[in-house]
């Protein structure tokens, strides 16, 4: 109990801080693996959703701060091994 009490603290001061998540290498947004693919966002999107049907693809959401300031959840996908 004592270590989730830890995480939530720690997730609070990163809050208050406006401090945005880590994001591991090999986790890209819908927008990096259409650059990766050298497709649109549009077709990239569709194909995350069809490897994410067939279990190609996990996702998990990363704090990132938006042009406009503040920290939004944005979907990250990275490939199963």
């Amino acid at each position: 109990m004592k270590k989730k009490k830890n995480k939530i603290a720690h997730r609070l001061i990163q809050a208050l801080r406006g401090e945005g998540d880590k994001i591991p290498s090999g986790w890209l947004t819908t927008r990096q693996w259409a650059t990766k693919w050298e497709c649109s966002r549009c077709h990239a999107g569709k194909l995350i959703k069809q490897m994410m049907d067939a279990k190609m693809l996990e996702m998990r959401r990363f704090r990132v701060r938006s042009d406009s300031g503040p920290l939004y959840p944005v979907p990250h996908y990275r490939e199963k091994k």
